[in-house]
C-alpha cells in the first residue's frame, strides 16, 4: 500500500527555525529567494528517512544546541532527534504494529536511494548510469571492478608481452639448434695431442745426438749401436698426429656455442610468447563473461522507462545518449526514474526547481498524480507567483 507525508514540522534544521507543514495535493512548491532555507525542507525530509547517510555533520542551526524533525506518514511516526554529538531516531506505526528490524531498518526497506529528477540531468553520463543502476539492482561497481581487475592483469601481460617479442631474433632459427662444442674436451684433446708430439721430437733430438755420439764415438759402437737399434725402431714407427683439426674446432668453438645459447634463448622466448598470449586470451573471455553478465542484467532489469538501457559509461533511451535526447524525453525519463526508486513510498524531492520550464513542471505534475506520488519542489518564485510554503529566514512567511 501506498503512503504519503501527511505532516512535517521541522524545528532548529539547517536555516529553519521552526515550520509546520500538511501537505496537500501531488505537489508542494517550497519558494522563496536564494539562501533563506527552501533546501532545507527537503532536507529535513531526508534526514528524517535516511539516516545517517544523508546526515552532514552539523545539521543544527547555527547558535542552536539541538534541532528536531517529525515526519509522518499515513501508517508511520518518524521522529529524528539532533544534539552537537549524535542523533536519535523513534519510528512507531500508528495502528500499534511492533517495529521489526530496527527503526532506520523500517524506513530504509521504504525509503532508500533517491533520485532527483533536475539534479539527475545535471549529472555527468557515467553518473547518470550508476544513479540508474541502483534504481534497477544492478550492480554495474562490482562487475566494474571485477572487470577492471582482469583488464590490469592483461595491460601487465601485453606490456611484458611486447617486450618478449622485441627480444625474437628472426635471423635466428630455433629449429638450427646443434651440439655445444666441448671446449674443455678439445682442449685436453688437444694437449695430449702435443705431449704426444712433444715425445716424438725428444725421441727424434735423442735419435741424432745418439747417431752423433756414434760417428764421434767409433769406439763405443757396439752399445751405441744396440741404442741406435732401438731408437731407430722407436723412431720410423712413430706417428705424428694432426692437431690442426683440433685447433680449427677450438677456434670456432665460441662462435659454435654462442649461436646455440641464441638458440635456446629464442625457444624460450617463443614459449614465454605463446604462454602470455593464452593468458591474454583467457583475461579476454572473463572480461566477455563479466560483460554478457551485465548485459544480460540490464536486458533483464526492470527498467522503468521502455528503451532504456544503461552500461557504466552512459544512459541510453531508445539507442541514443542521453544527454542527446530532447529536453522533454529526458524529464520524463527521469521524474520516471525518481517515481520508481520507492514505489511504496513515492515521494519526489526536486530542488533547483527553477531549472525546469513550465512545460517540464507540468510534465512532472501530471506524471506523478498518474502514479500517486507527491513531489516536492524548491524554486526562486517568479513575480507574482504564489507557493504552498514560502520561506523566509528560516521561518515560513504567512
Amino acid at each position: 500500500m501506498k503512503q504519503k507525508i501527511i505532516q512535517l514540522a521541522v524545528e532548529n534544521i539547517k536555516k529553519i527555525r521552526a515550520l509546520l507543514v500538511k501537505p496537500d495535493g501531488t505537489v508542494f512548491l517550497i519558494g522563496g529567494r536564494n539562501a533563506q532555507g527552501k533546501s532545507a525542507v527537503l532536507d529535513a525530509i531526508e534526514y528524517a528517512l535516511r539516516g545517517k547517510d544523508a546526515i552532514p555533520g552539523e545539521p543544527i542551526r547555527h547558535g542552536e544546541n539541538s534541532g528536531r524533525i517529525v515526519l509522518e506518514t499515513d501508517r508511520l511516526l518518524v521522529t529524528r532527534t539532533f544534539t552537537k554529538t549524535n542523533s536519535y531516531l523513534k519510528v512507531k506505526y500508528k495502528d500499534g504494529t511492533p517495529i521489526t528490524g530496527g527503526p532506520q531498518g523500517v524506513l530504509d526497506a521504504l525509503y532508500g536511494d533517491t533520485i532527483d529528477p533536475v539534479a539527475f540531468l545535471r549529472m555527468k553520463p557515467h553518473e547518470q548510469a550508476a544513479q540508474l543502476a541502483v534504481v534497477a539492482g544492478i550492480d554495474l561497481e562490482n562487475m566494474a571492478s571485477r572487470r577492471q581487475v582482469h583488464y590490469d592483469q592483461r595491460t601487465d601481460i601485453n606490456r611484458d608481452l611486447k617486450a618478449t617479442k622485441a627480444r625474437v631474433r628472426l635471423d635466428i632459427n630455433p629449429d638450427d639448434l646443434v651440439e655445444p662444442v666441448d671446449v674443455t674436451g678439445l682442449s685436453l684433446a688437444l694437449k695430449a695431442r702435443m705431449d704426444h708430439n712433444r715425445d716424438v721430437e725428444d725421441t727424434r733430438a735423442k735419435f741424432k745426438l745418439a747417431r752423433k755420439a756414434v760417428e764421434i764415438a767409433e769406439h763405443e759402437l757396439r752399445g751405441a749401436n744396440g741404442v741406435l737399434a732401438a731408437l731407430t725402431i722407436a723412431a720410423e714407427g712413430a706417428t705424428v698426429l694432426d692437431i690442426k683439426e683440433i685447433e680449427t674446432q677450438l677456434h670456432g668453438a665460441d662462435e659454435t656455442n654462442r649461436r646455440v645459447a641464441l638458440v635456446k634463448e629464442q625457444h624460450r622466448i617463443r614459449a614465454d610468447i605463446e604462454e602470455m598470449e593464452t593468458q591474454v586470451e583467457h583475461l579476454n573471455e572473463f572480461m566477455a563473461d563479466i560483460d554478457t553478465e551485465r548485459d544480460e542484467a540490464i536486458a533483464s532489469a526492470d527498467l522503468p522507462v521502455s528503451g532504456l538501457t544503461v552500461d557504466e559509461q552512459m544512459v541510453r533511451f531508445n539507442g541514443v545518449p542521453f544527454d542527446q535526447c530532447s529536453s522533454s524525453e529526458r524529464i520524463k525519463v527521469s521524474t520516471a526514474l525518481a517515481l520508481a526508486a520507492n514505489p511504496e513510498l513515492p515521494v519526489v524531492l526536486i530542488r533547483d526547481g527553477s531549472l525546469l520550464d513550465t512545460d517540464s513542471r507540468a510534465t512532472v505534475a501530471q506524471m506523478a498524480e498518474k502514479a500517486g506520488a507527491q513531489v516536492f519542489m524548491e524554486r526562486v518564485l517568479e513575480l507574482g507567483e504564489s507557493a504552498d510554503l514560502i520561506i523566509e529566514d528560516g521561518s515560513p512567511v504567512t
